[in-house]
């Protein structure tokens, strides 16, 4: 059963012989009009238009009657079309061209010409027919708008591609920049009781006068205790500050650099973590710089003046600060965190002793670890990476893999704690010219807004961002999955690459670390996001950049469960 006509209450206007497509009505002028079954298609056309209502539908009833402009028409979804025709070849009054009017172009898109709009019967047939539903029916109101969402959609998509253009063109520029800038490397004193050597070193320089910058944890437990006394032997005269947060702020280097000029200090010791030896360095910038706030020394090479002869004694394998051009702080103010980065903060000598990080508690242990994986891991992925770097994290790969798990279940293994602290140091050699990824720039808004210790906030999100670059770092994924004693090269990258990321994920079930930040607020996560493409975007060279949707979709994930 197809369209029919009642005769009775046909008037013969010849509004469904004139519109019909396939010629399937027809009939004289004021008289009964008929259809022909065997060549109706059943478009609907006539029963729309024939204003007594004569016309019916397969079912039997009265088609609505609709004016042209409310008739529906197609929209075609260039994001999804693929050109494959379909449409023309199911269009049954031929207004779908693809490119040139009249032709099958196809390297071109559909669309319906100003000359051939008329032509459209709203018959649907080509958003039936189409394989990748790129095809719609909208009225054209609703098309116009769709059509302008769609150029706007194309010009943000223009832009975006520029963007991730220039942002790639600062990459390779930085890259090559680091080939030839003379990054300094600390003098490096490796060993139990090492940190006994370094007050001889400081004497042979002929400084008199030391800053020992470290935190209230470490003074309550007696850890520098040896270390003061060597100094006190050698005549050196040194005051303390040990107000440094665990995430330190401004107003922490400030209160450091009141105390350094007040006591006519002539070089400053970090003794610590991360943060002692992040604020340390940033003290140091202000002490040689008075007249640049450090919110001005945000991004890359902007301490004008090197700072005081510096000397560092890290006290956990992890944050490899010990090395790097980087030191990050807090602006408590707005609880934004941020990366101060010059070849003028890299320490003179950097002390490995595994005696000071026996009493580490294991959950610090753990996320310090990860920590310098990470770095390892961002750095390696990374597009900057060299010969050099690459080295250096396949090796501090091979020595988390291999003993962070046994200094986090016995902590006095010396071996393990002097193999971590060495895979530390070149996780941080690799990442300081090879720079870091999105798990930093996420990480430190985590610090940030809510305090969440750094090592921690990375080792919770480096699985992720891995999940999320997966396929475009596959293969270097692969190579450390190689380094690190995860298979061989003849094994697929795609197996190689899943045994990576299982084995991180494996790694913090064993060592009890969540897979999501507990502080996180979903109201939080577009500022989060925002924060973290400002700091990542142009300068680290991600293995794939990432859109502002794409970023809060992968913050998302780190929500606490319900």
């Amino acid at each position: 059963m197809v369209y029919y006509i009642i005769e009775d209450e046909c008037n013969g206007c010849t509004s469904c012989a004139n519109i019909c497509p396939t010629g399937a009505a027809s009939g004289e002028k004021k008289k009964p009009h008929r259809i022909d079954e065997a060549v109706c298609i059943e478009c609907g056309v006539c029963g729309k238009l024939c204003p007594q209502g004569a016309v019916r539908d397969p079912s039997g009833q009265v088609p609505q009657r609709l004016k042209r402009k409310q008739w529906e028409k197609p929209f075609f979804d260039k994001q999804k079309c693929v050109g494959c025709a379909m449409c023309l070849e199911v269009c049954p009054s031929d207004c779908i061209t693809l490119g040139t009017p009249g032709t099958k172009d196809l390297t071109a898109y559909p669309e319906i010409t100003d000359n051939n709009a008329k032509k459209c019967v709203s018959c649907g047939f080509c958003a039936q027919a189409c394989p990748v539903d790129a095809i719609e029916m909208h009225t054209d109101d609703v098309a116009a708008e769709k059509v302008e969402q769609q150029k706007m959609k194309q010009e943000k998509s223009m832009v975006w591609t520029l963007k991730k253009s220039f942002y790639r063109v600062f990459q390779i520029v930085m890259k090559y920049a680091a080939m030839i800038l003379p990054f300094p490397v600390p003098v490096l004193l490796i060993g139990s009781g090492s940190v006994k050597n370094l007050a001889e070193n400081i004497k042979a320089r002929g400084i008199k006068n030391v800053l020992v910058v470290t935190d209230k944890v470490l003074m309550d437990l007696k850890l520098l205790d040896e270390f003061l006394a060597s100094l006190s032997e050698k005549k050196i005269q040194y005051t303390i500050f040990d107000d440094v947060q665990p995430n330190p702020t401004i107003e922490n280097v400030e209160a450091g650099r009141i105390i350094y000029k007040q006591n006519k200090c002539k070089a400053i010791i970090a003794f610590g973590g991360g943060s002692p030896i992040d604020c340390a360095k940033i003290i140091g910038a202000r002490i040689r710089n008075p007249y640049l706030p450090v919110r001005f020394m945000k991004g890359l090479f902007r301490v004008i003046i090197p700072i005081p002869p510096m000397f560092c004694i890290p006290t956990t394998a992890g944050t490899g600060s010990e090395t790097t051009l980087a030191a990050v702080i807090t602006n408590a103010a707005t609880h934004e965190k941020f990366a101060i980065n010059d070849l003028k903060l890299i320490p003179k000598i950097a002390v490995l002793d595994p005696e000071l990080m026996v009493g580490l508690p294991p959950h610090i242990t753990s996320t310090t670890g990860m920590d310098a994986l990470t770095h390892a891991v961002e750095a390696y992925i990374g597009q900057s990476g060299s010969a050099h770097t690459d080295e250096s994290a396949e090796y501090a790969t091979k020595l988390i893999f291999e003993n962070l798990e046994k200094a986090y279940n016995d902590g006095s293994d010396m071996n393990a704690r002097n193999n971590m602290a060495i895979a530390s140091f070149y996780a941080g050699a690799a990442f300081t010219r090879a720079y870091v990824g999105y798990v930093h720039a996420v990480a430190h808004n985590m610090g940030g807004l809510y305090g969440v210790p750094h090592g921690l906030a990375n080792a919770v999100i480096l699985p992720y961002v891995l999940e999320f670059c997966r396929n475009e770092a596959k293969k270097k994924i692969a190579s450390l999955a190689v380094a690190g004693g995860l298979g061989i090269n003849s094994d697929s990258d795609e197996i190689l690459a899943t045994r990576f990321i299982e084995k991180v994920k494996t790694m913090n079930k064993n060592m009890h670390i969540p897979t999501y930040i507990e502080q996180l607020k979903e109201r939080d996560i577009p500022l989060i996001a925002k924060r973290a493409l400002k700091e990542a975007h142009p300068l680290y060279p991600v293995p794939k950049i990432m859109t502002h949707q794409q970023c809060e979709e992968l913050v998302r994930k780190l929500l606490p469960q319900a």
